[in-house]
């Protein structure tokens, strides 16, 4: 006679079916693709970010400055042009300034009618023009020293 193993599904009276089974917490599964970052990657991701903008500020902040430069330098040059223009409109003052009879200092009013738009151009990098008014004088910025 072959031995019979009694199946667990077939109800017996007092057992329950999968009574063997111990029930408790599931076990946590590991994954094959973690739903996030590691640290590690965090700072890697972190530090590859920092190298490239540091890369591409460090071009812009230079040409930045150039162009603020060229641009202080385009505003001396049309502050010289005007008075320039002053000088060649006026000849008879400019004899007198350059023989000493008149003061070389000019009025504002005089020299802003040459400028467009009738303003004192600022300097783009926030500095001050001296000897805006003064003829026979380079025209000079405190933030960028030369003259032209």
């Amino acid at each position: 006679m072959q031995n019979h193993i009694p199946c667990p599904l077939v109800k017996h009276p007092g057992i329950q079916p999968f009574s063997h089974i111990k029930r408790g917490p599931l076990p946590m599964r590991k994954l094959a693709h973690p739903s996030g970052y590691s640290l590690m990657e965090m700072l890697v991701t972190v530090a590859v970010t920092a190298i490239l903008v540091a890369a591409i500020a460090v071009p812009a902040m230079k040409t930045l400055d150039s162009s603020r430069t060229s641009g202080c330098q385009n505003i001396k040059d049309m502050i010289s042009t005007a008075k320039t223009s002053w000088c060649s409109d006026n000849p008879a003052k400019y004899q007198l300034i350059k023989q000493g009879s008149l003061s070389a200092t000019v009025a504002d009013s005089e020299i802003l009618a040459y400028i467009p738009g009738g303003k004192w151009p600022a300097c783009p990098s926030k500095g001050h023009y001296s000897n805006r008014t003064v003829v026979g004088a380079s025209v000079t910025c405190d933030v960028h020293a030369t003259s032209p």
